[in-house]
């Protein structure tokens, strides 16, 4: 996602880290579940991407030298993701302009407007009062950060005139006011996958909402920090071209013991693998004891 957070920056080996205040340095919750967590899906996606691209250009890559050919074919699935994060920057874009009552951008693709068109009507169905959008939250104690895509408040009577199933950890946590109950959810947008066939929501998509809802403060603009308002639950939002899916997605109470939250506890345990690939494992080796034969010691004289 071609986002630049306020605070993130790039490290030498192309992952994600935060710097808040003075000179404190956090790991991006992003760059952890991506270096920490195998991600077996993605190998067989990648081989059927470039089985279809082959088959559907064949008059294109034939006609190529071997080499170039075998690159041109090997490269699709990276072309295919960065067209995806485009994608996804339009409708972050999108999303912003609504909850901060901008002008909506101008998208210049038939692509771009139709993803925005299935944000538009997310909206229109739901009416959600965005209550942070793009905010940065940090975890001191664990020592991450990341961007949260938005915190919404919906009215449970929005939700139910859509015949859905509300699940019960939010109605438990909802909020009552003198208006209308109302649930706050913390979203992340995703825009992979096929909304129509019910693909591309995957269970790592809780370790990242956990990170975030378990975060200790809001790093705000002016360098000061807020704490994080308290949430109903948590919800992918997939978009795609032709509709939306608001997927539940199960979070942790930040106000539990730590072994009373078994997904934020998952997240920590996948900090560590990160640490161990990022960090501990660079100098696991020493210097090597050895003795190289000048000659093959199995050979008679």
């Amino acid at each position: 996602m071609a986002r630049n957070p306020r605070h993130a920056r790039r490290s030498r080996g192309g992952g994600r880290f935060y710097v808040w205040g003075e000179s404190e340095r956090y790991w991006s919750v992003t760059t952890i579940i991506d270096g920490a967590i195998p991600k077996n899906a993605l190998k067989w996606w990648a081989a059927k991407r470039v089985a279809e691209f082959a088959y559907d250009d064949a008059s294109v890559w034939l006609a190529m030298p071997r080499g170039r050919a075998v690159d041109y074919l090997k490269q699709e699935p990276f072309r295919y993701t960065r067209d995806r994060a485009d994608v996804g920057t339009t409708v972050h874009e999108a999303a912003e302009a609504y909850a901060l009552k901008r002008p909506m951008p101008t998208f210049d693709t038939r692509e771009e407007r139709a993803y925005v068109a299935s944000f538009l009507d997310f909206v229109r169905a739901l009416q959600p009062s965005y209550v942070a959008t793009e905010a940065e939250v940090y975890h001191r104690t664990q020592r991450y950060a990341g961007t949260l895509d938005a915190i919404v408040d919906i009215t449970i009577e929005a939700l139910a005139a859509l015949n859905v199933r509300i699940p019960d950890d939010w109605r438990r946590r909802a909020i009552t006011t003198a208006d209308a109950p109302f649930v706050r959810l913390l979203i992340d947008y995703k825009t992979g996958g096929d909304v129509v066939e019910e693909k591309g929501v995957y269970p790592e998509a809780a370790l990242q909402l956990n990170a975030y809802g378990n975060a200790e403060f809001m790093g705000l603009p002016d360098g000061s920090e807020a704490a994080l308002p308290a949430l109903s639950g948590a919800a992918v939002l997939q978009l795609g071209p032709r509709g939306w899916r608001l997927v539940p997605v199960r979070l942790d109470d930040p106000a539990l013991p730590l072994a009373e939250r078994p997904i934020f506890k998952a997240f920590l345990y996948a900090r560590e693998v990160f640490r161990w690939v990022d960090e501990t494992s660079k100098d696991v080796l020493g210097d090597a004891i050895e003795h190289i034969f000048e000659t093959d010691p199995t050979e008679e004289d």
